[in-house]
């Protein structure tokens, strides 16, 4: 007999049912609303986007022998960040071109974290459910601008991989495959993605032997949790070939008391709604408060079901993400990282055993409000960089750009629109050099070779007032004297032009110029 895994008391028994053909018609709704910008919009304004098709085209020109600047190689190695290059490599050989690869996977990855939480919480209800959708209307949300790719591909397999493990949890031979599978997969996505599948597929495990009784500290209970860790051994092998953490060095003893404070743990209390900002700050919080408040209300009039299994798991990930300070043991961006998979399986772990129609029209309104206020804000990106992009794109491949931001406002505001993304096209459409080219030996296996490593490559983030900036000025004679070209953010900010330049086109935003030592 397979285990039995009990997820709601009684008294939730007998909720409403959407009907079928209501249930997929919303769900084609929202799904089209989400596809929106991706298809209307050549030039996804996302700000580390562009950096890694840059990379991804650079490392097709290798493996087809047509990168003929050498200003890059191919290094092979394990690497757990991977997901968005894997993806759009497959699509190019599949005959599509590389920015047309770029926006199916960036389609694709919205789909699956949107679909990934209906799954886990149709996994944990075992019903037909629109309360999992609200999340489709945060999606386009800070963690997003950021361009956190392969990261939030990560989190997709994440949400489908623990569904899969609650279909196939009383066959734990089955599941365990199946999760080693995913858990591969997640690991070559993004480390964070396995080490999150790992966290909610484990607390799962705990809360069922815990929620047991005497029975749950049975022998035959334990066999899901052992299954878990024979799961782990693959991509646990895959971690210590990959040189993630440290270069290699374990982190000082002292690492993590010293970055700890209060004033962290408030701040990060504070910022976690950060993740819904889109481009209308007071309408994506007026969203969220939305969501809480109608879950809240559903709660006091004992019409909401909790799904108690995910509780342990999302316990964990919050203590992380108010504990564990960013830059500690190789993490990156970890506050920008973590709030969208919290609220992702906080979704998908509540359930309302009535109103399933008004949760259905609020699902598809927020969806459509968001999507409104992307949708502009990506053509308005795209109309202003046209003249920037056509220049950019007129570059020869032995030409190199270098872009520099110049800002006096905190750094999340560049990201809405990030014009020094452009700069990275000149590497996708003409082969050239760009300094914004994802190209470190522990995030990929496209490194920077021959000449290119005499050129600097700092991306050249620069903010109006701060000390570093005294000392280290926009136009570096180094940089001058490695560069033919020069993209400049937010030009009024540092009015003075790069030494010896020809502007060449100007924008509210940006401007590009010639170096004159060069030839045109």
């Amino acid at each position: 007999m397979g285990l039995q895994y009990r997820l709601l008391p009684t008294r939730f028994s007998g909720m409403t049912e959407l009907t079928p053909r209501l249930y997929w018609s919303i769900l084609a709704v929202v799904a089209i609303a989400l596809m929106l910008p991706v298809v209307l919009i050549d030039i996804p304004p996302l700000y580390d986007y562009a950096g890694h098709l840059a990379r991804i085209v650079t490392t097709w020109r290798l493996l087809h022998g047509t990168e003929v600047t050498g200003n890059f190689a191919l290094q092979p190695a394990i690497v757990p960040n991977l997901g968005m290059d894997a993806v759009v490599l497959a699509l190019m050989w599949l005959g599509l071109p590389a920015e047309v690869a770029g926006r199916v996977f960036l389609g694709a990855t919205l789909l699956m974290i949107g679909g990934g939480t209906l799954l886990l919480h149709q996994a944990l209800f075992r019903r037909r459910s629109l309360v999992p959708v609200l999340a489709c209307a945060f999606l386009y949300c800070d963690t997003l601008l950021w361009g956190f790719m392969s990261y939030l591909f990560g989190v997709g397999l994440v949400l489908i991989g623990a569904a899969v493990w609650l279909r196939l949890r009383d066959r734990p031979q089955a599941a365990g495959a199946w999760l080693a599978v995913f858990a591969v997969a997640a690991f070559f996505c993004h480390l964070l993605a396995a080490l999150l599948l790992f966290g909610v597929v484990i607390g799962l495990e705990v809360w069922h032997i815990a929620a047991g009784g005497q029975r749950g500290w049975s022998t035959g209970s334990w066999r899901g949790l052992a299954a878990t860790f024979w799961a782990m051994i693959p991509a646990g092998v895959l971690l210590l070939l990959a040189p993630v953490i440290n270069q290699g060095r374990p982190p000082p003893t002292n690492a993590f008391s010293s970055l700890l404070s209060l004033d962290a743990v408030l701040l990060r209390i504070r910022e976690f709604s950060y993740f819904t900002i889109g481009y209308d700050e007071q309408l994506d919080k007026a969203a969220l408060m939305i969501c809480i408040t109608v879950l809240v209300m559903l709660a006091i009039m004992r019409r909401l079901a909790v799904a108690w299994a995910l509780v342990l798991p999302l316990a964990g990930l919050a203590l992380i993400y108010l504990l564990v300070p960013d830059g500690w043991v190789g993490t990156e961006k970890l506050p920008e990282r973590l709030p969208l998979a919290i609220f992702c399986l906080a979704l998908a772990s509540v359930e309302a055993r009535r109103g399933q129609g008004g949760i259905a029209a609020l699902a598809v309104a927020l969806v459509v409000v968001r999507v409104v206020t992307v949708l502009p804000a990506w053509q308005a990106a795209e109309v202003e960089a046209a003249p920037l992009l056509a220049a950019i794109s007129r570059l020869r491949p032995s030409d190199r750009i270098y872009y520099a931001v110049i800002y006096d406002r905190p750094f999340r505001a560049e990201l809405r629109p990030p014009v020094g993304y452009l700069a990275n096209y000149a590497t996708i459409r003409a082969g050239s050099y760009s300094n914004g080219v994802h190209a470190l030996p522990k995030q990929n296996i496209l490194v920077r070779a021959g000449s290119a490593l005499r050129i600097p490559a700092d991306p050249g983030t620069y903010r109006v007032g701060s000390p570093y900036m005294l000392f280290r000025p926009p136009f570096l004679s180094s940089m001058i004297a490695s560069y033919d070209y020069v993209l400049v953010v937010n030009p009024d900010l540092y009015p003075a032009p790069p030494p010896d330049s020809e502007l060449l086109v100007r924008t509210p935003r940006a401007a590009l110029y010639n170096l004159r030592h060069r030839s045109p």
